[in-house]
């Protein structure tokens, strides 16, 4: 990427440029239509992997919390990028290893620039700029951000416990396990 966002961005201005960087990916030129699905293959497989690797650092519950919504995204992200602009045709012959893995990076930094433009929108998070450095400081209460946080993981434990027993017992779930009732908000 040779274009770069605006010094001192608005935070508008830095939503609209997160949108400019998918159409302009490397990965356009060299790859075509008839890879699609080997790319969308190759892109669920890179998010396991790169699973298995921070869990083989962290452990495997850690590496669910940190990198699962962070994989997760930036491959259907990546997919949708994949039907939107994959080319009939390309210029150069098939897709090189490092363009593939620079549209998966990108996948995901984009993913997560936009969530963090929605956190700023929502209040959480403050932004300003300063030439081509971006601020995003936290500007919520922090005692309920952590108590959402450890509520949203025992959540999240909830449900994995519940989709391990039913898988135990031979259940099949049409859907994804119920949340946790003692997590749910009183109307």
């Amino acid at each position: 990427m040779t274009d770069s966002a605006p010094p001192n961005p608005s935070l508008a201005q830095f939503a609209s440029y997160i949108e400019t960087i998918p159409p302009r990916l490397g990965l356009w030129r060299t790859a075509t239509q008839d890879e699609q699905w080997p790319l969308i293959a190759w892109l669920n497989v890179l998010a396991v992997q790169e699973m298995r690797e921070t869990a083989r650092e962290v452990g495997p519950l850690m590496a669910a919390r940190l990198r699962h919504a962070e994989l997760h995204n930036a491959v259907g992200l990546g997919v949708r990028w994949l039907l939107t602009y994959l080319p009939r045709q390309s210029i150069q012959s098939g897709s090189q290893d490092m363009e593939r893995k620079g549209f998966a990076k990108w996948a995901g930094e984009v993913w997560s620039m936009r969530d963090l433009v929605n956190a700023a929108r929502s209040g959480v998070y403050s932004f300003h700029a300063e030439n081509h450095q971006l601020f995003f400081d936290f500007s919520g209460d922090v005692e309920l951000e952590a108590l959402d946080n450890m509520l949203d993981l025992v959540d999240d434990l909830w449900r994995t416990e519940r989709l391990k027993q039913a898988v135990q017992e031979g259940e099949m779930l049409e859907q994804a396990p119920p949340p946790n009732p003692r997590t749910q908000q009183q109307n």
